[in-house]
């Protein structure tokens, strides 16, 4: 978390020395700095706002992640507009760290027959990332999706603030699940085969 704290102050100073560069022979541009200032608050709030909101549901989401994952299982990941970055965050995460397998559906594309593998196969965990509105065909995939075992991570925005809200939850998550799992995502177990694979230099 402190990690992720700074890395938005960071980027918060770079923001804000962007904005304020002085060209010559030219005043200094209060409404830009408190602008800029403004956004580096909002920035923090978004932060917090999203930390807050997952440590209320803290127990509910151990609990949620108790009955969906087990090592060699399979997770359904489903997204949309401005939910993408933090779909591919936690995909990256859960399948470089050898917990589960993971299937990404996009929303409207699962309509288009993956619901097959989803009922045939009785594969019905699922992850779904949310913005604040949503469409009616979303509520009406909800619906059909309320008969699985869903962990809904939603956020309070709709647009790139929710993409930005979004990816802050997926980091949260990634940590609820290594620690509810007991496993430390971040060490791995791999091969010294699968090294030669990683450390390749040649032609491919």
């Amino acid at each position: 978390q402190f990690i992720l704290f700074a890395l938005t102050g960071l980027t918060g100073i770079a923001v804000l020395i962007f904005a304020l560069r002085k060209k010559d022979n030219t005043p200094f541009d209060w409404e830009a700095f408190e602008r800029t200032v403004k956004l580096m608050h909002d920035q923090t709030d978004a932060n917090l706002d999203m930390l807050t909101k997952m440590n209320k549901q803290k127990d509910k989401i151990e609990e949620k992640i108790k009955n969906m994952f087990f090592v060699g299982g399979l997770i359904n990941v489903f997204t949309g507009d401005y939910t993408k970055s933090a779909t591919f965050d936690i995909e990256s995460k859960i399948i470089e760290s050898g917990i589960v397998n993971i299937i990404v559906h996009d929303k409207k594309n699962f309509s288009h027959g993956r619901f097959i593998n989803y009922e045939n196969l009785n594969n019905k965990n699922s992850i779904y990332f949310k913005s604040k509105t949503i469409s009616s065909y979303e509520e009406e995939l909800l619906k059909y999706l309320n008969s699985g075992n869903n962990l809904i991570i939603e956020s309070d925005y709709d647009g790139i603030l929710c993409e930005y809200d979004l990816l802050i939850a997926s980091q949260f998550l990634i940590y609820y699940i290594g620690k509810t799992m007991d496993i430390d995502v971040s060490k791995p177990n791999y091969s010294e085969a699968a090294m030669k694979i990683y450390f390749y230099k040649g032609n491919l």
